[in-house]
């Protein structure tokens, strides 16, 4: 109840007393009691409001960012959000004495009550580095303009569908950490749907914070449009983005723009039927483009969904229309790379001798398939990362690099090759080595020549990482060139390993190119040693007890107090699945295996899980997940009953839970018959 409503109240509750009519008298203290009871159960409702809506009453955070709508080599576009309506201005300097102020405009930010202020800076040297401050004196941002000629080596880094979420932190720092020239992202910025602008509030806010070199430089943005940017609700065209094309007035006209940088680099931007479609207008521009280019050294594409997908269907309706209608003019005009996104996985392909990199997983990944149907893919991978590209002189260098800031990819590849030797045992089509024996790494470097220089030596350091994220002390190699290096790393029993070399090549004029495998291998440890058979209780079935919580792993279910439990006939969610979402189960007894050897386990959960058998971990199948998915684990069993237990997760969404076995002699893992099952 507001202020003036208690006042009505109050007055007229003194009228009704002067008149003593007591029955109105009555009725007005039932209406204030009925007021003061909706007021306090309004004040004590939680009211969700979303940050579109937050913005408007809370102070704006910091959203400069730099950009370039014109020549990158002597002009520079800074922008930034804010409810001021003047004329915005800017100061600028190219050392701490003399500083020059700039005027700009002022533009709607779309439907919002926001306005992006935006000064472009002309008249800037060729590969300087100046200061800018925008109100706060003390609030200096450095950038530097692109250089005319190449003169030294240049990096950029891309990808896409970025967000705002903690991943997209990281890979902003790390990607901030090579001190690039500038970013690409191709589409799925701030994941705003053409509607909540406080999601690009949230976004630029984060660049602002985290894309900055080392020595202080911020990092200039240079993006496409992709779905995430477009209202799906309004008719298709311009009108569906209104905050994207507010921000990026490159794209005056249409969905599609170039930006060349001196002679010697190009970038065509398209737009991958957001608000402009692939054929007609826009690609007969690409035609005219990519043929006024055609002498560059270094010509680049980029656009949102793919044409040659990694996870999504390869007949969708724009992916066959980029296909039909752009590659062929990429090949004809020898593009050099195409920067793919969309698909939130990691995909590097060729067609037509054409380059393609992608796919967009800056800030989130799906779940790549097998190449099973996609034998287009030369590489694919489910990996959070970004593209480092490297030019020297005429020569590209694309690196792709993980999360934890390790390079998995390149192109071309990295003249080091790496053999694993050990003892091993194959098993159900895959190559198991042995617990407790050494595994011995033999590098190489098998080209002498890299990248335009002559390689002279490689060092660097070989580490070996767990599933649980443990990481090893690195072991150190080096080798001259041509030679090999061996490395012994101890193997422990059980678990997954992942194999990583972070290194650097030594070229001959005394340069250093980064090397790094984070997927150079992953192998599974088995210990070899069969597990003897236990007595059975004689009673069929296995327990079950149920948990209410929220997890991001399995837990020690052991400390936790359990809501139902209960017996089933076999091990799955029904019958045991205590309420819909953000419970725990934990699953005992003994199985029957009839066959001595290796058995595959697995489990098929959405979302984790992990099985036990004899207490050693056997299948391991973590995380968070919107889908279900499969791992498994081989163990050695004698012919009889072998306890096990098995723990599993809800986290909300949808939810599975399946256990298969194969035996020695199967072809495949199948459902366990409940027959197999007693109680412990």
């Amino acid at each position: 109840m507001t202020r003036c409503g208690l006042s009505v109240h109050f007055w007229s509750l003194r009228i009704l007393a002067r008149r003593g009519d007591r029955r109105s008298l009555k009725n007005m203290i039932r209406c204030i009691r009925l007021s003061l009871i909706v007021a306090t159960v309004v004040a004590l409702v939680p009211v969700e409001v979303s940050a579109a809506d937050s913005v408007g009453a809370l102070p704006l955070p910091p959203t400069l960012f730099f950009t370039w709508s014109e020549d990158p080599t002597t002009t520079v576009t800074v922008q930034w959000l804010s409810r001021k309506s003047d004329t915005p201005e800017v100061w600028v300097s190219d050392d701490d004495a003399v500083w020059v102020r700039r005027k700009g405009v002022r533009v709607p930010f779309g439907p919002s009550d926001l306005n992006v202020a935006r000064v472009v800076v002309r008249g800037l040297q060729p590969d300087g580095v100046y200061r800018m401050r925008v109100g706060d004196p003390t609030v200096v941002h450095r950038f530097r303009t692109a250089p005319r000629q190449l003169t030294r080596p240049l990096r950029f880094v891309a990808g896409g569908d970025a967000g705002r979420s903690d991943i997209s932190r990281t890979i902003n720092l790390l990607a901030a950490e090579r001190s690039p020239l500038f970013a690409l992202l191709g589409g799925d910025l701030a994941y705003a749907n053409g509607r909540e602008h406080g999601r690009w509030v949230e976004f630029l806010n984060l660049w602002n914070q985290t894309m900055v070199t080392p020595d202080g430089l911020t990092i200039p943005l240079i993006v496409t449009i992709g779905n995430h940017e477009v209202d799906a609700k309004r008719p298709f065209g311009r009108h569906a983005a209104p905050y994207f094309y507010a921000l990026f007035d490159q794209f005056r006209d249409d969905g599609y723009a170039t930006l060349d940088f001196g002679d010697y680099m190009s970038f065509v931007l398209l737009d991958s039927a957001h608000t402009t479609k692939v054929k007609g207008a826009q690609t007969t521009w690409l035609a005219e483009q990519l043929e006024q280019r055609s002498g560059v050294p270094h010509l680049f594409a980029a656009y949102h969904v793919p044409a040659f997908p990694s996870v999504r269907s390869f007949s969708g309706k724009t992916n066959a229309a980029i296909r039909e209608q752009w590659v062929p003019l990429f090949a004809d005009h020898q593009v050099d790379a195409v920067f793919e996104n969309h698909d939130h996985a990691y995909k590097r392909t060729r067609a037509s001798g054409v380059l393609y990199l992608g796919d967009g997983a800056w800030g989130s990944t799906r779940r790549a398939v097998d190449r099973r149907g996609r034998d287009y893919l030369e590489t694919l991978l489910s990996v959070n990362h970004f593209i480092e590209t490297e030019i020297r002189g005429k020569r590209r260098l694309h690196r792709a690099i993980d999360r934890r800031g390790l390079v998995f990819d390149s192109s071309p590849a990295l003249p080091i090759t790496a053999e694993v030797s050990g003892v091993t045992r194959e098993l159900f089509g895959r190559t198991y080595y042995s617990a407790g024996s050494p595994l011995r790494l033999s590098l190489t470097c098998h080209d002498p020549h890299f990248f335009g220089a002559a390689v002279s030596r490689v060092e660097g350091s070989v580490a070996r990482r767990t599933r649980a994220d443990r990481l090893d002390p690195p072991r150190s190699f080096a080798l001259s060139v041509p030679s090999s290096a061996t490395v012994e790393i101890p193997w422990p029993a059980g678990g997954r390993h992942e194999f990583s070399i972070d290194g650097e090549l030594i070229l001959a004029t005394g340069e250093r190119i980064e090397l790094g495998l984070s997927q150079l291998a992953a192998f599974d440890a088995l210990d070899f040693t069969e597990r003897k058979a236990v007595q059975s209780s004689g009673k069929a079935g296995v327990h079950y007890r149920a948990y209410h919580g929220k997890w991001d792993k399995v837990p020690n279910f052991a400390k936790l107090k359990p809501v139902a439990s209960g017996t089933l006939a076999t091990v799955g969610l029904a019958g045991a699945q205590p309420r819909r979402d953000e419970f725990g189960l934990e699953f005992r007894g003994v199985i029957r295996v009839d066959t001595a050897g290796p058995h595959r386990f697995v489990v098929d959960s959405a979302d984790g899980s992990a099985l036990w058998i004899h207490d050693t971990r056997v299948v391991d199948n973590p995380g968070r997940r919107s889908e279900s998915r499969a791992e498994s684990g081989v163990i050695f069993l004698e012919a009889g009953y072998h306890p096990f237990r098995l723990g599993y997760f809800d986290a909300g969404g949808v939810e599975s839970l399946e256990l298969r076995h194969q035996g020695p002699n199967a072809t495949h893992a199948a459902p366990i018959d409940p027959g197999r099952f007693r109680l412990e």
